[in-house]
């Protein structure tokens, strides 16, 4: 896991530092950001917070091997935990925990699937209102922007299709369920807009990027 220094150019980059798992890193990003709210009417800025959460760049296997740029741009940019832990190895569980801070046997999402409470209807009314974003935006007066995947059943019919919006957003752009990069929808605001094959219109991360 890499993070980005959020403090002005010029400080040092602290060495490595063992993390108990990313949840508890947004726990205090979020309560950092929240106190800085107090501080906003002596004349400081809050921080913006950026978040960016990539799939299977397992090292063994070399998966950031062909993303020289991203290793270049952002990870030798950052700081770089030697150790880090997640509370699941599983997608859709592992996002819920970064989402709410909750391990898995307190917000429910046991798999990928909606009978797991994958973006359930539970979920939306339980644990969404909760979530980190939710809390920024309706405690700190944060404006908030995602795009990307969402959790795996996302936009599914019976849990409200992609009319839904999580609680906590100000800007919505979600993929429809699972990663594609072609023949895809997006949820743009809780509305659909369908997405073919044409590599110069359709790619996914440049489509994203245009937002």
């Amino acid at each position: 896991m890499r993070l980005l220094p959020l403090a002005p150019s010029g400080l040092r980059r602290r060495s490595p530092h063992r993390l108990p798992s990313c949840s508890l890193a947004l726990l205090l990003l979020s309560l950092g950001c929240c106190l800085e709210v107090s501080r906003v009417a002596a004349g400081s800025r809050r921080p913006n917070v950026v978040l960016l959460l990539t799939d299977d760049q397992d090292e063994v296997l070399g998966g950031m091997t062909p993303l020289k740029k991203t290793k270049a741009l952002i990870g030798e940019m950052g700081m770089t935990f030697s150790s880090a832990y997640v509370p699941s190895a599983l997608c859709c569980p592992s996002r819920a925990s970064i989402l709410t801070g909750k391990y898995p046997h307190n917000h429910h999402v046991v798999n990928n699937t909606l009978e797991g409470n994958c973006s359930s209807r539970s979920w939306q009314k339980i644990q969404e209102p909760n979530t980190f974003p939710a809390i920024l935006r309706s405690a700190c007066g944060y404006q908030t922007f995602f795009a990307g995947k969402y959790l795996n059943e996302y936009g599914a019919p019976d849990a409200g299709g992609l009319e839904h919006v999580p609680l906590g957003w100000s800007y919505w752009y979600a993929l429809e369920k699972n990663s594609k990069y072609y023949n895809y929808t997006l949820s743009i605001n809780g509305k659909a807009r369908k997405h073919g094959e044409n590599y110069s219109v359709d790619y996914l991360t440049d489509v994203l990027v245009s937002y």
